[in-house]
């Protein structure tokens, strides 16, 4: 009897183990010692950016053209962010944090679209300011890319590192709450840093996608 009962609990153990590997799919290796490419990567240096950027936000059928001008801090990861219509209007004024947002100016027009600040806001955080991969994170070879998973607060954050170029492509996290993935793409050199060219945001439950195309970028 005591044999049995250890064999169904050893049973029970093994079937309720789960392992980080087990969330990747593809081929599958663990990735090489080396730190020193998420210290290179634009969101660990500790600089402030001036940057402009054009795009669109389109949620549900609504399309909305916009400009915009930044001033990034990587340093204490907030964002003075100015937003504008394609014909520069301006539409309205935010300082955002990693957590939080607030509202220093919204035209009458940013007031009457429907959740377009709160977009704005959440798009810039998960963007610029918040959910990157950290040295300590499991990382994996997955299909010839490096792959970081993390547990977070908010749910399962993954990202992405071409190490041919060093350079992060994306990120995906996914909860019961939410699931939303950044697509990076195209580099541009900032003082010998690497910035992404084209942002695309996606926030797939809430039905809404920022694109971001970087248009001028220096060091302040």
């Amino acid at each position: 009897m005591r044999l049995a009962s250890l064999i169904f609990i050893l049973l029970f153990l093994s079937a309720c183990s789960v392992t980080t590997t087990s969330m990747v799919t593809g081929s599958v290796s663990s990735c090489p010692a080396d730190s020193a490419i998420l210290g290179s990567q634009w969101f660990n240096q500790k600089h402030t950016y001036r940057l402009r950027h054009g795009g669109i936000l389109q949620s549900g059928k609504n399309t909305i053209p916009i400009t915009g001008f930044m001033v990034l801090n990587t340093n204490d990861a907030t964002a003075d962010v100015v937003i504008m219509t394609g014909l520069d209007i301006k539409l309205a004024t935010l300082k955002i944090s990693r957590s939080s947002y607030k509202t220093m100016y919204a035209s009458p027009v940013a007031r009457r679209i429907p959740h377009f600040l709160e977009q704005c806001a959440f798009s810039i955080q998960r963007i610029f300011l918040t959910d990157f991969p950290k040295t300590e994170s499991p990382c994996f070879m997955v299909d010839d890319m490096r792959e970081y998973i993390e547990e977070t607060l908010d749910g399962t954050l993954r990202s992405k590192i071409d190490p041919s170029s060093e350079f992060m492509t994306g990120k995906i996290l996914k909860s019961n709450k939410e699931i939303w993935t950044v697509n990076y793409e195209g580099m541009v050199e900032i003082n010998g840093i690497i910035f992404p060219e084209k942002v695309t945001f996606n926030e797939i439950d809430r039905n809404y996608v920022v694109t971001l195309l970087l248009t001028s970028a220096k060091i302040q």
